[in-house]
């Protein structure tokens, strides 16, 4: 697979083919299994209001986040929990 390749609706189950990787059922109303669902709200607080201000609290906000946090987000317990309660909110 090129490095060009974009992951779309329409061609993802051919990069899932051609690559070994996991594929977890989950719910499809699941925000607490969105990591960039929960980065966003930490970017969203900067309120910039210009594309330069935007791209600024984007970067400093990614840099600022602490692996830990990513790890938790992804934590498989927090999968677990989502999976167990159908989707609806857990205590994630």
């Amino acid at each position: 697979m090129k490095r060009t390749f974009k992951v779309h609706e329409n061609n993802y189950k051919t990069l899932l083919g051609t690559n070994t990787i996991n594929v977890m059922e989950c719910p499809a109303q699941s925000l607490n299994l969105n990591p960039i669902e929960n980065i966003k709200n930490v970017v969203s607080e900067a309120k910039p209001r210009k594309a330069e201000e935007l791209w600024k609290a984007v970067k400093s906000s990614w840099a600022g986040i602490p692996i830990f946090r990513c790890q938790k987000l992804v934590d498989i317990h927090r999968c677990e929990a989502v999976l167990k309660n159908s989707g609806y909110t857990t205590k994630y």
